[in-house]
């Protein structure tokens, strides 16, 4: 980098561009983050509009029935790759009379979890946008 500019001023100089971008991430990763992290939220909320209602959003984020958690278990590809816990879907499918209620209650902590850590809005963010 030959030159590098600072408002209105050009910095030619390497000592004097090197310390302009020293100073410049110091004072971003040193400042209050309370302060930045409502820069960052306004930012967002400036840059991303919001496409949801709070109603749809309710809707969104409702436990699913047990009827819902069973279809879609069924509706899964058998052949998929197994979940993290080594069981492939297939088990969940072929054992559902005896595991239906646990994954239930799997399903139910998950979206309790992710209602009340507000990762929901994360994810709405991530993936509809």
């Amino acid at each position: 980098m030959t030159t590098i500019k600072d408002g209105e001023n050009m910095l030619y100089e390497p000592e004097q561009i090197n310390n302009h971008v020293t100073n410049h991430f110091h004072n971003l990763f040193s400042t209050n983050n309370v302060v930045q992290d409502l820069q960052v939220e306004n930012l967002t909320a400036e840059v991303i509009p919001n496409l949801i209602s709070e109603e749809i959003n309710k809707v969104l984020t409702m436990l699913p029935t047990p009827s819902e958690t069973h279809k879609a278990v069924m509706a899964m590809n058998k052949n998929g790759a197994p979940s993290p816990d080594g069981f492939g879907r297939s088990f969940y499918q072929n054992y559902s009379d005896i595991v239906k209620e646990d994954v239930i209650k799997g399903t139910w902590i998950l979206f309790i979890f992710l209602q009340r850590t507000g990762f929901f809005l994360t994810l709405m963010k991530i993936f509809l946008c």
